[in-house]
Parts: structure tokens; sequence; C-alpha cells
């Protein structure tokens, strides 16, 4: 992420934990968002926000060992977790580096930039978007995957507690300054950033499962030790029982709920 910004979501272990249970869950809408946007064999290709490597492990696959993915991430520590994940996993047409997106450089020209949950950090995201693409040779490729959060409770409005948990999480990133409504603002902000109008798609978790309950609750708890917001017991009850109370509202309405509204975004720079 930008270095003007902080990462609302922070680097604790449990949040750590949380963004791989996040990518599992995720990988089949990412890799559904990367075939669309034309990320193919032999493809060298930027992962921006590579936290833990997830995007970039994922990457990995369509490029295949004719191309390769350069992870890059402000966070040392995560750094050391993705390069023991790709070891561990035996690929090797990834590399991840210590490095900020606003300072950045490189003479290498890519064929792809891709970002997950970048452009909600930033303020000023037309500037991320024209350094990234910038970075691109002629026809690269610049994806970003980014949430539409009134969406999601557009979708969980028939449950309350869900609901209620939502407007928790839209609050606590608000003051951390982040724009979860980004998503909706991706066609305007490519073009702004001077490139060509984005082709779109949109994607969202949605099901009955525990895991549903949990993923809320899992976010939850990670914004508040973020963002030190803790005074939540008046609105949603006893935390360590949010799971089960979730899990059981999506029971007795014998209703699903989705998790973010995710908006992909792509295009290729003239």
């Amino acid at each position: 992420m930008a270095s003007s910004t902080g990462y609302a979501l922070g680097y604790a272990d449990a949040e750590k934990q949380r963004l791989v249970r996040q990518a599992v869950r995720f990988e089949p809408i990412l890799e559904a968002f990367l075939r669309d946007a034309g990320i193919r064999e032999g493809d060298r290709v930027l992962d921006v926000g590579a936290g833990l490597g997830d995007v970039s492990l994922v990457l990995a696959r369509p490029v295949t060992d004719r191309g390769a993915v350069l992870g890059l991430e402000r966070d040392a520590a995560s750094i050391e977790t993705a390069r023991a994940r790709a070891a561990t996993i035996g690929v090797r047409n990834v590399t991840f580096i210590h490095g900020d997106i606003g300072a950045f450089e490189s003479d290498e020209r890519f064929d792809g930039v891709v970002g997950r949950f970048i452009l909600v950090f930033p303020p000023e995201p037309v500037a991320v978007i024209r350094k990234l693409a910038a970075l691109l040779r002629p026809g690269g490729v610049i994806a970003f995957q980014e949430p539409l959060r009134e969406a999601t409770q557009a979708i969980n409005a028939h449950l309350p507690l869900q609901h209620a948990c939502g407007v928790r999480l839209r609050d606590a990133f608000a003051r951390a300054r982040a724009d979860t409504e980004i998503g909706g603002k991706l066609y305007a902000l490519f073009q702004a950033a001077g490139l060509p109008a984005p082709q779109l798609r949109c994607d969202a978790p949605i099901d009955g499962s525990d895991q549903m309950a949990w993923y809320a609750y899992e976010l939850l708890m990670s914004v508040m030790r973020g963002t030190g917001d803790r005074d939540e017991r008046a609105q949603l009850g006893e935390l360590e029982s949010l799971p089960r109370r979730l899990s059981d509202e999506m029971k007795a309405a014998k209703s699903s709920c989705a998790g973010p509204v995710l908006i992909g975004a792509w295009t290729q720079v003239p």
C-alpha cells in the first residue's frame, strides 16, 4: 500500500492467519478475475501489496514457469512468510521484495500489474493507478479487485446481526480513512488516470455456512485490533459468542449471507 496511508487491519499474527483463510475462500473468484483480465502464460506480472503472497501464488499458475511474478510488499515480516510459503509448495517463478508502491521504481516493463484490496487505502488512488500503469509495456494489463461494501450490506439487510456487523466494519474503516466503496469507482478512476475505460466483473462469496459467520467475526476483530476500536459490546453483545449468534441467525432465517462484493476492473495501457 502507499506509504502515505496506514493499513487499517494491521500486521498481527491473528490478522495474518485470517488473511490466509480469506484467500482460500476467495481463490476461485480471483482465478476467474485473472483469467478475464488476460493474464497468460509467459507474462511477467507485478503483484502490488502482496502481503503473505496469496495473490502472487495464484498468479504463478497462469503465467507458468515461462513467466514470473514479482510480489511487492511493505511489511518485512509478511515477505518472509510469503517466501517460506512459496518454498514449501515448490513455487519457483515468484519473487518477493520489500518495497512501497509510492517509492517503487523499475527499469523492467511488466506485462501485468495486479492488486487486490489495495486502492481502498491510499488517499489518492488515481495517482497510484497512474504510477503503476507507467510500469507496463504497451498493451500490458492493469487489474484491480476492490470492495463495494454497501452492496454487501444490501444483500445482508434481512439479517439484523450480520447487517450490524457490517455497519461496525464500515464505520471503523471510515475512521481509518479507508474507502470501502472504491470498487464502484474503478470505472471512473481508471479513466481519470488517463487509461482506457476498464472492463468490469462483480463477484461475491455467498452461502449459509458457519464459515461465513466466522468470516464476519474475524474481519471485525481484525479491524478492532487495527484501529483500536473496541467499544462494540453495546451494539453487538458478547463478542465471544458472536460467530455462533451469526450462524444461528442464518439458520433461523433459512438464509445465506454475502461476504464482500468485489468489483474487478482491468484494461490495457496504450
